[in-house]
């Protein structure tokens, strides 16, 4: 029965212990938000799965998560609760995992301010599983879709990396350009040197050639 401001002033008491890592009382204090229902139950439960992994509890931390679109399927946390997901495989090093809750994120449309990240982790997740097609895929959506973002310069040494491996310089330059992004002669010159001797290091002398 308490008022709207009492229950924010709640929240926000229990915000206050989860900054002090006083996790314990943060955690009951966030069950009796999601318990009684509060208009802000759903972000309760993101902080318990979000408790559950400081916690080291990654099994329940990505149960909680999870149940979070089931209970609130129109909360604005759904992508944030899937990043989170996401970031949990990432660390520890489930890539293939990482996948479908990524793919989550990319297509909620009211998480579009969270898709740079998203394609950024997406295209390091196939990078890592030798899936390059795709990880190249994923990043250059990253680069002509987010041109200006801190990811899309992220991405630049992984796409960088894939076309030389695929022994394809020239249209590693191309692309560069296409997108705006500077590009010197010098380092095109290095590229075309680089991408053959990857070839010369690992004994594949046909390729070399």
């Amino acid at each position: 029965g308490s008022s709207a401001i009492e229950q924010d002033a709640y929240l926000r008491a229990a915000d206050c212990y989860f900054m002090n890592k006083d996790f314990k009382q943060a955690l009951k204090m966030y069950e009796l938000v999601i318990n009684n229902q509060f208009v802000s139950a759903d972000y309760a439960l993101y902080q318990k799965g979000i408790i559950a992994g400081a916690l080291n509890k990654n099994v329940e931390k990505i149960s909680l998560l999870q149940s979070l679109e089931r209970q609130y399927p129109s909360s604005a946390l759904v992508a944030d609760a899937y990043l989170e997901m996401a970031n949990t495989y990432l660390a520890d090093e489930n890539y293939q995992a990482a996948i479908a809750p990524l793919q989550k994120v990319i297509n909620n449309a009211r998480a579009a301010a969270l898709a740079p990240q998203s394609y950024l982790k997406l295209g390091v997740v196939y990078f890592n599983l030798d899936r390059s097609d795709e990880s190249l895929e994923s990043f250059k959506k990253l680069v002509t879709g987010y041109p200006n973002t801190e990811e899309s310069s992220d991405a630049i040494e992984y796409i960088r990396n894939i076309f030389i491996e695929k022994q394809k310089p020239d249209e590693f330059a191309a692309f560069m350009k296409q997108n705006g992004k500077s590009i010197t002669y010098s380092e095109e010159d290095s590229l075309s040197f680089r991408s053959p001797m990857l070839r010369y290091e690992a004994k594949d002398w046909t390729g070399a050639r």
